[in-house]
């Protein structure tokens, strides 16, 4: 640790450089067609949008995860689920599993792991490798990332932060760091007051800030002012894109989006912050996508919803403006990841990397300054070694290379190949037209867990055929 802090005190001397402030807003259920700027054609986001066209924007963008919790780790981590080791939202899929079918496992061919709800012991976050860096450090929004008392933002590098435990949008909240709120309020403005309180207080004492703007938008439960709801009813709806809540809830995101960047233009910081806009994982996405109902965002054209390891699942928006550097409304097609986040920031920062801490994403500020680079050819994986239900993806591990897209259901040892570049959508398995690649891409699989020293489902010794599960 104490040579990981020395290189990064002498970085910005070396290079004589002055330190950017950085603000990471990341977007909860949000999915990769949620923004005008990505074609949504019914839900109004103006100031995301004014953002992106400023900005570089990435139409091959995915979380670290399919699901909250797993994917904040890779963001905070840079690593991959399999490595960090937290493998699903929370406790919830045990629970669910003991209410529906009792103590009795014997319907279950494989055991799901038990998983941590919590990142591995000294973990160097990306908010403790910015403030061992000498930037204040604040977290806003929510967190995610264990309950224990050792877990929370302010033992994981941030100075100062704001969560609460439970998920609605208005007041009364509980609020583990006893901050004050009033009885109406909606959560995402009280996030956003504490975030614009944070950014004066810094710029008045000249000191760079790394601020992690996590939104609890547009998670359920979905929940609106009533004017906002009220002005989409009057609105047309899209083709694809019909909720009215959903769209509400969206359009008070980018109201609090347009807040921060109006902040950092009357702060007079705007040509050394840097502002990223991303979601966690895909949307709810509509029955017509296969997804959860028609309450949330459609995530056309692609396949399924959030939890699932098709497109839907993991598809977000990714937004990158660095001021000077970045062309104005430019377009990468680059493969990146939520695990390239943190290795890219730290470049373009010029903060060290932590020593002793393995990263599995990499840097894509080359991008940044040129969209037509192009990065080093890899494969890209998402883990979930989960029992599902409902239109919940089965357990499976995914992996991307190039424009194909493997699955491998692990519970019933089948699998799917996908064309991404001639079918987004995913309409069309071809894994019956190419089995050596299958056999290859199946391999890379396990041997990506085995590198991670992932946690695995095992064998059930009392498995019965007879009482075996189905979950759809």
């Amino acid at each position: 640790m104490k040579i990981y802090f020395i290189l990064s005190c002498l970085c910005f001397t070396l290079f004589g450089a002055q330190k950017p402030n950085i603000i990471l807003i990341l977007a909860d259920d949000l999915g990769g067609a949620g923004l005008g700027c990505y074609g949504n054609e019914f839900f109004g986001t103006p100031n995301i949008d004014a953002l992106a066209a400023k900005s570089m924007r990435f139409d091959n963008a995915y979380s670290g995860s399919t699901v909250c919790a797993p994917s904040r780790a890779c963001l905070m981590s840079g690593q991959y689920v399999g490595r960090h080791k937290i493998t699903w939202v929370s406790q919830f899929q045990r629970d669910y599993i003991k209410k529906k079918r009792g103590p009795n496992l014997n319907g279950f061919r494989l055991l799901q792991p038990v998983h941590p709800y919590h990142m591995p012991e000294g973990t160097i976050t990306l908010g403790q490798a910015f403030k061992d860096a000498g930037y204040a450090t604040a977290m806003f929004g929510k967190w995610h990332l264990g309950h224990r008392p050792q877990d929370q933002p302010d033992k994981m590098g941030f100075d100062e932060y704001l969560t609460f435990q439970g998920m609605k949008h208005f007041a009364p909240y509980t609020l583990p760091n006893k901050v004050q709120h009033g009885e109406k309020v909606y959560l995402t403005d009280l996030t956003c007051d504490k975030a614009i309180d944070f950014m004066e207080r810094k710029v008045a004492a000249e000191k760079p800030f790394f601020l992690y703007y996590p939104d609890f938008l547009v998670h359920a439960p979905m929940e609106a002012k009533q004017a906002m709801i009220q002005y989409f009813e009057k609105k047309t709806i899209g083709q694809h894109h019909k909720s009215v809540i959903g769209a509400a809830m969206t359009k008070h995101l980018d109201d609090t989006v347009g807040r921060l960047v109006k902040k950092v233009d009357e702060l007079g910081i705007a040509e050394n912050t840097i502002i990223i806009f991303t979601s966690d994982n895909g949307g709810l996405g509509y029955k017509s996508d296969g997804g959860y109902g028609d309450k949330g965002t459609s995530n056309y054209p692609y396949r399924s919803a959030k939890s699932s390891h098709y497109e839907g699942g993991s598809r977000v928006p990714l937004i990158f403006h660095w001021p000077g550097v970045t062309e104005a409304n430019s377009l990468s097609h680059e493969v990146v990841s939520g695990i390239d986040i943190y290795p890219t920031l730290l470049k373009i920062a010029q903060v060290a990397k932590p020593q002793e801490q393995i990263l599995d994403g990499i840097d894509f500020s080359s991008i940044l300054k040129n969209p037509k680079q192009k990065l080093p050819a890899r494969d890209l994986f998402h883990y979930q070694p989960i029992y599902n239900h409902k239109v919940f993806g089965d357990a499976s591990v995914s992996l991307r290379r190039g424009d194909m897209k493997y699955i491998y259901y692990f519970v019933e040892e089948n699998f799917e190949l996908f064309n991404l570049k001639d079918d987004v959508s995913q309409k069309k398995d071809l894994s019956a037209d190419y089995p050596e690649l299958c056999e290859e891409l199946k391999k890379a699989c396990f041997k990506h867990l085995d590198e991670t020293d992932a946690l695995r489902m095992t064998l059930n010794p009392d498995y019965d055929p007879k009482l075996k599960v189905q979950f759809k």
